[in-house]
């Protein structure tokens, strides 16, 4: 795309923009499993040096399922419409 950006500068102009936010899913498709793994990786070597830590890691089931771990807490909304309307107040 040619962009030399801060996150923080763009956050909410440029990378929600059609054409950075058409090429997300591409991106997400070929990098998420590299990523997951590195967190993964990166808590298991936290929590191994100190191993009174505790590490919160927030995500999609389908994509925090791939970090080990004896505790898993899912949280759920008592309304699954409000995913849609968050989503529908942000564009």
């Amino acid at each position: 795309l040619g962009l030399d950006l801060y996150v923080s500068q763009v956050q909410n102009t440029t990378l929600k923009s059609p054409k950075v936010s058409k090429n997300i899913p591409t991106v997400a498709q070929v990098t998420q499993g590299e990523v997951i793994l590195f967190a993964a990786r990166a808590i298991q070597i936290m929590t191994t040096a100190e191993p009174n830590l505790f590490v919160l890691l927030e995500g999609r089931a389908q994509t925090v399922n791939y970090v080990p771990t004896p505790h898993r807490f899912c949280l759920v909304l008592s309304d699954d419409t409000l995913i849609g309307k968050r989503r529908a107040a942000q564009r």
